[in-house]
């Protein structure tokens, strides 16, 4: 058992095992007190022939290696009935857990589940108490579907994200669909999203779950039938709607222009572009790339204005019309919505 417990990262295993005479064997043993001994007997029921063991290390893989030893031990000593199907429910998951670094209160799995208790559990409790309406079915020890009941009140999803170090901003900015769909008042709704390729993997006795799968990737995560991932053309970042930002190297920067391509758009426009001119042609155009993508950079997260600026000639003393509102702005208009012109789809 040692040599699997290093061989799935653990750095030792500890042990304890009970003579046929009553005698505690291994190396934990010389560390215990005879009231400790006389406690393990009693809370572990250990008698002649049993062994237990000790995993120490922190505290969130100290659970996934305990489990590793279960299951092993289970395949050694044939506990593991492989004719059977057994089900396990789990429920009642933590909503919060404090950050391992930072010691912050974050969400523990799913952000958007309904807290149990709704928003008075989040006004009375403390965090690490919050439980949450969130769902796994396991079978075999193998998670097959996991689910939730949504949050689907605005007001306790402010809260909830709130705890866990949001501002109603960046609420608004990083789940912006959520946010303005709970608006409108969502019905209490849940669900659940079953593996069916887990269930498969169990029905046909597979160890790996790739051997279910019609083309799955490699421990690389390389699609092996579609080449993917792969380079792909200027032509097919376009089609995607994908810009790739200038990178600055030593010696110069990637152009996103080639001469190529400026020489196509010169065709299309009948102009004529000297050879002796391309390279500083393509270098400027790409510098007024490189500009634009540096404004839209620095435009990203200013905020919305309603209203028109007014603006003045800067060489001459000319008299600034005042700004307008919006109210000002649609008084003439025929029909309005919300704000704006409302022009009908003809027929």
């Amino acid at each position: 058992m040692l040599c699997f417990a290093e061989s799935i990262g653990m750095k030792g295993l500890g042990y304890i095992k009970v003579a046929e005479n009553g005698d505690y064997q291994g190396p934990i043993n010389k560390y215990l007190s005879e009231g400790k001994r006389a406690e393990g007997k009693r809370d572990a029921s250990l008698v002649p022939g049993t062994v237990v063991f000790f995993i120490a290390d922190e505290a969130d893989a100290a659970p996934k290696l305990a489990g590793q030893i279960r299951t092993e031990l289970g395949e050694r000593l044939g506990l593991i009935d492989k004719d059977r199907f057994e089900f396990c429910f789990i429920v009642d998951f933590p909503m919060f857990e404090p950050d391992e670094e930072t010691g912050a209160t974050v969400f523990t799995h799913n952000p958007f589940s309904m807290p149990q208790g709704g928003m008075e559990a989040l006004l009375t409790k403390d965090p690490s108490d919050v439980l949450a309406y969130q769902y796994d079915i396991v079978c075999n020890g193998i998670e097959l579907s996991s689910g939730a009941v949504r949050n689907h009140r605005i007001d306790i999803m402010k809260k909830a994200f709130e705890i866990a170090g949001y501002t109603e901003d960046e609420l608004k900015t990083k789940f912006t669909s959520l946010y303005h769909a709970f608006q409108y008042g969502a019905p209490p709704h849940a669900g659940m999203a079953p593996g069916v390729d887990r269930m498969l993997m169990l029905l046909t006795d597979q160890e790996n779950i790739r051997e279910v799968i019609a083309f799955p990737m490699n421990s690389n995560a390389q699609d092996v039938m579609m080449g993917s991932p792969n380079e792909v053309t200027e032509q097919q970042l376009r089609e995607a709607h994908i810009k790739l930002r200038k990178s600055f190297q030593a010696g110069g920067y990637t152009p996103m222009v080639t001469h190529e391509e400026i020489l196509k758009i010169a065709n299309l426009a009948k102009l004529s572009v000297p050879p002796e001119e391309l390279d500083g042609l393509t270098k400027d155009m790409n510098e007024i790339i490189g500009f634009a993508d540096t404004i839209s950079a620095a435009s990203a997260g200013a905020e919305e204005f309603d209203g028109v600026n007014g603006l003045s000639n800067v060489f001459r003393e000319d008299e600034v019309v005042p700004s307008y509102d919006r109210a000002e702005l649609l008084q003439n208009a025929r029909e309005s919505e919300n704000g704006c012109f409302l022009v009908r789809r003809r027929g």
